[in-house]
């Protein structure tokens, strides 16, 4: 009886396990889909909710090696306000994965933050060791397209134990 109760405890972790991986895939399955054709589309989870925006919510641009994406709404499960972006210093110039040390240097402006709920999260309070992934799949300097994808992990200005991990980013956009 004792080992009946075991499998049945087991059985029951098990399946809290499944039930997270769907509502994770449910999830993924309202981003929009990773394109590559300027089709204006941003949006990523986080800390698992879903984090999408119209295009008129966005500003993006690109100059002089500066890229720079600012998706101003509020994010999930934050509606009280909000604003995630990041800031890439000269580190994007072609179709590549990139590692960014998220560690702001001397010299460069590469920033990465979010303002939730009048909490600020911020690659200000990143260590040497925190990275953030691109994933360049289009970067067209004639027709001004860029896409790719995304993740890293912000953490709060007063609590460095409170975070906002940000996975499954994709945008694909026009700039200017």
């Amino acid at each position: 009886m004792k080992h009946f109760k075991f499998v049945l405890l087991l059985a029951a972790f098990s399946s809290l396990g499944l039930h997270c991986k769907d509502e994770e895939d449910n999830n993924k399955a309202k981003l929009p889909p990773i394109t590559m054709e300027g089709k204006q589309t941003f949006g990523c989870l986080m800390n698992g909710f879903v984090f999408t925006l119209p295009y008129r919510n966005i500003s993006v641009d690109y100059y002089n090696g500066v890229y720079h994406v600012g998706a101003d709404a509020p994010p999930p499960p934050y509606p009280d306000g909000g604003f995630l972006g990041f800031n890439l210093d000269k580190v994007i110039f072609k179709t590549q994965f990139y590692s960014i040390c998220m560690k702001k240097t001397s010299g460069s402006d590469t920033h990465f933050g979010c303002l939730a709920s009048g909490k600020t999260y911020d690659s200000d309070y990143s260590s040497e060791k925190d990275t953030a992934y691109f994933q360049i799949l289009r970067f067209d300097t004639i027709n001004f397209y860029i896409a790719g994808t995304f993740r890293f992990t912000l953490y709060n200005s007063i609590n460095r134990d409170d975070s906002i991990c940000i996975t499954d980013g994709r945008f694909d956009f026009k700039y200017h």
